[in-house]
This record gives C-alpha cells, sequence and structure tokens, in this order.
C-alpha cells in the first residue's frame, strides 16, 4: 500500500489544527485570559497600558485590604480585582483601536508615566482617579 500525500502540506485539512484545538479548549476552560487579564500578561502581552490596568487593579487591592478609607470595589465600578483589570483592558483595547500609530505611540508613553508614578499616589488618590462618578 502507498500512503497518499496532500498536495500542498502547509495548508490545513477540515480537521482543525492543534493550535487552533488547544485555543478552543483554552477558551472553553477559560484559560485565553478571560478569566484574569494580568495572569496573561507576560513580556510578549506588556503593551505597557494593559500592564498598567493590573498594576492600578494590584494598587486598589491593597488599598481595599488594608481597609484604607473605606474603599471598596463597588466605589470603582467592579466587582474585584480581576473584573477591574479586565474593564481597564477592554477599555484600552477600544480606545486603542481607533488611534493612529503616533497616537498609540504617544498614549503608550502616557500608561509607562503612569505606572512610574503609580507608586506615588496613596489610597485617597487612587479613589478620585479611579471612582465611579455616581
Amino acid at each position: 500500500m502507498v500512503e497518499q500525500g496532500i498536495e500542498n502540506p502547509r495548508v490545513g485539512g477540515s480537521t482543525p489544527s492543534l493550535a487552533t484545538t488547544f485555543l478552543l479548549i483554552a477558551a472553553a476552560a477559560g484559560l485565553a485570559g478571560c478569566t484574569d487579564p494580568c495572569g496573561a500578561v507576560s513580556s510578549a502581552l506588556d503593551t505597557r497600558c494593559e500592564k498598567l490596568c493590573c498594576d492600578v487593579a494590584d494598587a486598589l487591592q491593597t488599598c481595599i485590604e488594608q481597609g484604607t478609607g473605606s474603599l471598596t470595589w463597588s466605589d470603582v465600578g467592579a466587582e474585584d480585582r480581576r473584573d477591574f483589570a479586565r474593564q481597564c483592558a477592554d477599555d484600552w483595547d477600544r480606545a486603542s483601536s481607533n488611534l493612529t500609530a503616533y497616537e498609540l505611540q504617544e498614549a503608550t508613553a502616557v500608561c509607562r508615566d503612569s505606572r512610574d508614578g503609580l507608586t506615588e499616589l496613596d489610597c485617597e488618590a487612587l479613589r478620585a482617579l479611579y471612582g465611579s462618578l455616581e
């Protein structure tokens, strides 16, 4: 018997490739960043602004855990740290998709500077910056 090869070996067949299958399984299992955007932020995904979302979420979490100023997640319009980071990352995705290359470069520079200055903010300043306007 002779095994028949496919005409173009770089083109997948009707069965999804392993990479596609893994992504579908990961998404179904909640591993594709849907549950915790900060867990997926690595050097490959570190767009400064996504990392800023995670850093702010962590700073807010610290304030909430310390009970400083009786800050709660509802004060910043989120259910928890993960929800805040997800909302922030989603907002960044929407905003950045409408920017020109130059504007995107400028925006990421602002995010970098904001990350650098984040350690100087106390819990009341965080509440003022990120709190819900109700």
